[in-house]
This record gives structure tokens, sequence and C-alpha cells, in this order.
């Protein structure tokens, strides 16, 4: 049985709470926030000891930490966590720039702990059979992977004034490709593999001064095996849309919410059918981690992978503020 131990109860803990409370072989024990309330309204409902100091939970006995605090807090918290000797879990970003990435793969590699990000590439069942059926040949070698995501205008201005402002501010949360976007960023990755260079422009377009973190971002990416990424991103647009897929030499994949639709081309004719989408994974990334403890496996998201997904992210804000053509 795995004692787990919460540091930060806001709104992505309560997802995390939900899930790890579904598995048979974890039990929440700790639960810290510097929000007394908020720590001890989780904490309660599973007998919990609270904390408003994250350090004083370290000390307990917990086995796995899971880190849902804002982004500039994950340095700080992991390399605390490793040096506990705590198996971590840690909130996308890992952290706001390369540098500290570094830091932190080290301090986990040193103590001997396994380490896992919460991205949830691997876990989307549609998205997961697109990489995979890429991966087969079953589309050819690969020419081009997409994903646009386009979300709300207010998700800044809402977070003005509330224990959420950190999003709004550039140095506390990295801006919306560092801090959410990150996820689209490391789905292109799965599917591309290593980035040889990056051409982007981050944009800045909110009216509030209060506001310095970034909200639009579009990007190619050129794989170093071949083929391109192209991402676009907005926390600006008042019209949410999203919309994935693949081309590749002898096919195409257009990505849906549960599903994906497959076109090959043989001669001059197309075939399209309709493939249901399952995950690699059956496990939820709670579930995953949990066994890849036991069995001392790397996890699919693992601690270098995300700092890889920092290093393409921070070659993407050099080449918008260069406007040049970056080598990741």
């Amino acid at each position: 049985m795995f004692k787990i131990g919460i540091i930060g109860a806001g709104g992505i803990a309560q997802n995390h709470e939900r899930e790890i409370s579904k598995l048979d072989d974890c039990k929440i024990t700790a639960v810290c926030d510097i929000r007394e309330d908020a720590a001890a309204e989780m904490a309660q409902r599973h007998g919990a000891k609270v904390f408003t100091d994250y350090r004083e939970l370290l000390k307990t006995d917990v086995d796995i930490v899971y880190i849902l605090t804002a982004p500039y807090l994950h340095k700080e918290m992991t390399i605390a966590a490793a040096q506990a000797g705590k198996h971590i879990f840690v909130e996308k970003p890992l952290a706001l720039n390369y540098e500290d990435c570094v830091e932190m793969m080290e301090a986990v590699d040193k103590a001997g702990v396994k380490c896992q990000v919460g991205y949830v590439v691997g876990y989307n069942p549609a998205q997961d059979t697109a990489r995979r059926t890429l991966h087969e040949g079953k589309i050819g070698d690969l020419v081009v992977v997409w994903d646009k995501r386009m979300n709300n205008a207010t998700i800044l201005n809402t977070a003005i004034g509330t224990h959420k402002e950190w999003v709004t501010d550039r140095n506390r949360g990295g801006g919306h490709l560092l801090e959410c976007m990150t996820h689209e960023v490391q789905w292109l990755l799965s599917v591309g593999g290593e980035v040889d260079t990056v051409y982007a422009n981050i944009q800045y377009t909110n009216p509030d001064p209060r506001v310095t973190a970034d909200d639009n971002c579009w990007a190619i990416l050129k794989f170093k095996k071949g083929g391109i990424g192209v991402l676009g991103t907005s926390w600006s647009c008042p019209l949410n849309s999203g919309d994935k897929g693949i081309l590749g030499t002898t096919g195409a994949i257009n990505i849906g919410r549960e599903s994906i639709t497959l076109g090959c081309r043989n001669g001059e004719d197309v075939i399209t059918e309709e493939v249901p989408g399952v995950a690699d994974s059956t496990l939820s990334k709670q579930a995953h981690f949990n066994q890849c403890i036991r069995e001392n496996k790397k996890p699919f998201n693992s601690i270098e992978t995300a700092a890889y997904n920092i290093k393409v992210i921070m070659a993407m804000h050099e080449s918008s503020r260069t406007n040049q053509v970056v080598k990741v």
C-alpha cells in the first residue's frame, strides 16, 4: 500500500484525488497547501494529516509525493522530495526553463527515485491510436502532424485576484505555451520524435497590463527523422476549437474525440475507415506510476521526456524573440 502525500490542493489536485481514490494500492495520508482550509477539506475525506509547509509533509512516511502547485514552485519542491527519498509525480510543466530541469533530473537520478510528469500523452485513446498507427507504418512516413488548440479568452482575466493569479504572470506560470499547451508540444514530440529546428511566433495580446503571460503561439517544428509538426495555440480565442491530425506518405489520420478516421491511398482510390480509439495503456496516469514503482520501470512521461519538452519550448521562445529559425 503506497502512502500518498498531496502538495497543492487546488483545482488540478481534485482530479488527481479522484483517480487516486479509485486505486486499491494507495491511500492519501497527507495533504499540504498554504491555504489551510483547502488542505483540510481534502484531508478530511481521507483521514489524512494537514500541513501548510511542504517540508513538514516530506518528513512523514509518505511513499509518493504529488506536486500539484504552480510551475515556479516545481523545481524547489521536486528536488526537496527527491532528497527526502520520495517518489515524485509532478504536474506539467516540469519547470520554467531547461537549466532548472537539468538540476531536477540530477536530483532524481542521485536519489534513485521514480519521477513522472503529468502529461496526458499515452492516455488519450484517439491521439494514442493515431500515434501508434503512424509508427506501425500504416500511413507511410510522416509528412506533417498538426495540432490546433484555441481556448477561451477569459481564462487569464478571471484568474486575477484569486489564488490562481500566478497563471497570469510569466515569471510564475511561464505563459500559456509552457503552462498549458506543453501538452500539445508533448503530443507532437511523441509522434515526430526529436526536433532539429523550430520557427515560432509567440504573442502577448491581452489588453490588461496586469497580465504578462503570452497567450498565442504558432510554430513549425522540423523533426530529425523527417516530417514537420505544425502547432497553433491560443488563450485569447472566444471561439473554442481544436483540430489534430497526421499526414503520411500513403495515408492520413483525422483525430476525433473518441476515434480516428483513417484514409489510405491505393493507386487512385482512397479507402477510408473509422477506427475506435484504444489507448496504449488502459491504466490511469496514477495507476501507471504505481506500476512503474512496483516493477522498477521507467514511466511513460518521464522526467527526461518532460525536460526535453521544455528545451523545445525554450527554443520556440528564442525563435520568436529573434525572428530566426532556431536549432534545438
